[in-house]
């Protein structure tokens, strides 16, 4: 129950984060290019994918019986988290304005697919289906590295 409080709680602050705009001192800066965003989008997916892998192994190295309710407590512990933070990462770059909504789509996709995985029993079939939405998100944006949560 705590990690599903946990999960809920990054998701809303992603909402809140995406609903509330910027600050002014990002008013204040230069939108990327469209190729300065696609290289960041990029490197923030590797590099939470990375991470997210290297959380999972460290995981599966621990008793047999650990392994055995692995699928659920990786999704709750690792991959959830994981996601949402990867929206927020994303989120926070100042995309070019005609890739802003495409942005918004691709993040409340990994927000839904951070939700999906943090529930309790048939939450990684639920993400597991949310994984096409998600990858024709990340290609409208010609984002390669993101296309694979």
């Amino acid at each position: 129950m705590y990690r599903l409080i946990m999960a809920t709680g990054a998701v809303a602050a992603i909402c809140f984060v995406v609903g509330c705009g910027s600050s002014g001192e990002e008013a204040a800066s230069t939108p990327l290019t469209k190729a300065q965003f696609i290289k960041r989008a990029d490197e923030i997916c590797e590099t939470v994918r990375k991470q997210r892998f290297a959380a999972l192994a460290k995981l599966e190295r621990g008793s047999a019986t650990k392994v055995a309710a692995g699928a659920n407590e990786a999704a709750e512990e690792v991959v959830a988290p994981s996601l949402a933070h990867e929206a927020q990462e994303l989120i926070e770059l100042e995309a070019p304005s005609s890739e802003k909504a495409k942005l918004a789509n691709l993040t409340s996709k990994l927000a839904e697919m951070s939700e999906a995985f943090a529930r309790e029993g048939s939450g990684v079939q639920a993400a597991t289906a949310l994984l096409p939405r998600y990858e024709r998100e990340a290609a409208a944006l010609d984002l390669d590295k993101c296309m694979q949560p």
